[in-house]
């Protein structure tokens, strides 16, 4: 199986807001390069079975806040968080797809607002299998 693996974070600060692609720009691993940190996009290089984690820790303020795993342009899982305001809570969510070559995976934040800080937001994937065509 080639080396496909990626793992990012938003940057301290950037908090994203609703209905925004969230764009994971630090970078600590990207072996494949298929994970690109300036739009936000992983671009699975062959066509298989992926795995991958994303993260959400909402803003004290946000009461309703939810951030969804796109392929392309279809929903494929999200995270939810309804909690009263002045309260937190971090969340994961592990995913398995089957991807084509040149599929895009992101994440868009649909409701609410995130907190970026101490790497509260991240994002990773790891290829588990290559599929033929």
């Amino acid at each position: 199986v080639p080396k496909v693996i990626f793992h990012a974070k938003v940057s301290d600060g950037k908090n994203p807001v609703a209905q925004k692609r969230v764009v994971y720009d630090l970078v600590t691993i990207n072996k494949g390069s298929a994970y690109n940190p300036i739009t936000g996009f992983f671009t699975a290089p062959f066509s298989g079975i992926y795995q991958f984690t994303y993260s959400l820790l909402a803003q004290m303020t946000a009461e309703r806040t939810a951030v969804y795993l796109m392929r392309n342009e279809e929903n494929q899982s999200y995270l939810h968080s309804i909690l009263k305001s002045g309260q937190a809570q971090s969340t994961s969510m592990s995913t398995i797809l089957s991807l084509y070559k040149d599929d895009q995976v992101w994440l868009r934040l649909g409701t609410g607002s995130a907190w970026s800080g101490l790497g509260a937001l991240n994002f990773q994937g790891v290829l588990l299998e290559v599929e033929e065509d």
